[in-house]
C-alpha cells in the first residue's frame, strides 16, 4: 500500500537518524512499527504499575492490621510504653 504524506527536510533527517534507516520513507515506517510496539510495552507497563500499587495498598493495609493488633495486644498485656 502507498501511503503519501508531506515531511520536511529536518523530520525526515530525524527520523533516518533515529531509526538508522538510510531512505526517508523507510524510515517512517520503520518509525511507524516501532510506535506500535512501544504502545504495547506502556499499556503493559501501565497494567503492571496499576497491579504493584494494589498490592502495595494491600500491604499498607496488613501493616497497620500488624500493627494494630500489636498494640492492643501490648496493651493487654500491661506493657504499652514498648511501642513509644
Amino acid at each position: 500500500m502507498l501511503i503519501k504524506f508531506e515531511a520536511s527536510d529536518e523530520d525526515v533527517a530525524l527520523m533516518k537518524t533515529f531509526t538508522g534507516q538510510s531512505v526517508g520513507s523507510k524510515a517512517f515506517h520503520r518509525a511507524a512499527l516501532d510506535a506500535l510496539d512501544l504502545a504495547k510495552q506502556l499499556r503493559e507497563a501501565r497494567s503492571q504499575l496499576a497491579d504493584a500499587r494494589r498490592t502495595i495498598a494491600v500491604q499498607k493495609q496488613t501493616l497497620e492490621a500488624a500493627r494494630s493488633a500489636a498494640a492492643m495486644l501490648l496493651e493487654k498485656v500491661g506493657q504499652g510504653d514498648l511501642l513509644d
